[in-house]
């Protein structure tokens, strides 16, 4: 008995206290949007640095694009940190594709659906074309047309193209205006809307603002409506599980 009871007492000695499980902390609510005032939002790519997304949204911020792909082969290198931070921040995320001319649009739009899981809550995909090249696709507009009929059946979205107007007017004219549109256009009371588009969506109004938690000077943007309209920038379940 006694020699039962020492080892039961060395037993106990030698015993390590249960290890106990280390919980994240809970990701703050989304982010709600103004009943009135205007609706703001950044993009940013792997140039901008990692950016504080907390620091963000206590600066007054809505919403923001993050490059994701470029061209048929790259990736953004900060794409999935931004992606991941900006869902625990609680802000409205969005994911953009900067289109090269000279890429087929199918090997594109592999390239940015394989790098961006969509989730229901996401921002509706961004193309970005504002630039040519040398050696441009026969015809770029089909090309651009693949890339959007991929993206369409993948997320149940149109995509936003992203352009200027000098850019659009000499190159697309008047193709793909049933898409919502973001303009660049910058030191002006209105942005001018390219050829076709009756109004715009999104306006990148800056490429010079400073704003807390980005350490570089950034892009500005501001929604076209208000929270209510807004909802319709933002995938469902439902569009992401339908059949194309």
């Amino acid at each position: 008995m006694r020699a039962l009871t020492l080892l039961l007492l060395l037993g106990a000695c030698n015993s390590k206290p249960e290890s106990q499980a280390v919980s994240a902390p809970p990701a703050p609510a989304k982010i709600e949007l103004p009943t009135s005032g205007e609706i703001l939002g950044i993009d940013v790519s792997h140039h901008d640095g990692p950016v504080d997304w907390g620091q963000v949204r206590q600066s007054g911020y809505h919403f923001a694009y993050v490059k994701a792909t470029q061209g048929d082969d790259w990736v953004d290198p900060l794409f999935k940190t931004n992606f991941d931070g900006l869902k625990q921040a609680g802000l409205f995320r969005g994911a953009y594709h900067f289109f090269m001319v000279d890429d087929t649009g199918a090997e594109q739009a592999r390239n940015f659906l394989t790098a961006v899981l969509h989730e229901p809550g996401d921002l509706a995909p961004v193309v970005d074309i504002e630039t040519w090249h040398e050696n441009p696709q026969p015809d770029v507009a089909e090309e651009l047309r693949v890339f959007l009929d991929e993206v369409y059946a993948a997320t149940g979205k149109k995509a936003v193209i992203y352009t200027n107007p000098r850019f659009w007017d000499t190159y697309l004219k008047e193709k793909f205006t049933d898409h919502p549109l973001w303009v660049a256009e910058y030191e002006v009371e209105n942005p001018q809307v390219p050829t076709g588009w009756q109004t715009w969506t999104l306006w990148q109004y800056t490429e010079n603002g400073t704003i807390s938690g980005v350490g570089t000077e950034v892009d500005i943007s501001r929604y076209n409506g208000d929270a209510q309209t807004f909802q319709a920038m933002i995938i469902q379940l439902a569009e992401l599980q339908r059949t194309p």
